[in-house]
């Protein structure tokens, strides 16, 4: 039996990132959404562990680099996987 992951869900598009959360605890994953770089960064900065860091292709572009600098400051071995 495959591991549960603790997946950190960044996505501004409500009904993307709905459907992604659902999909994942369905298989059994823990995941925490985060709508905006705020809760992105709370997220982040809590010191619950996190396997892997999916990005939605609805962050806008300077959010994206923001997001991914601050990342691999706080949780440099963190992956992060962008998506569409």
């Amino acid at each position: 039996m495959k591991q549960a992951k603790s997946i950190l869900i960044i996505s501004h598009h409500k009904v993307l990132q709905d459907t992604r959360t659902h999909i994942l605890r369905h298989a059994g994953h823990q995941v925490y959404p985060a709508r905006d770089y705020r809760e992105a960064m709370l997220q982040l900065q809590d010191p619950a562990p996190l396997d892997l860091v999916l990005i939605c292709h609805s962050v806008p572009p300077a959010d994206l680099h923001h997001l991914v600098d601050r990342i691999r400051v706080l949780r440099p071995a963190l992956p992060i996987l962008l998506f569409l």
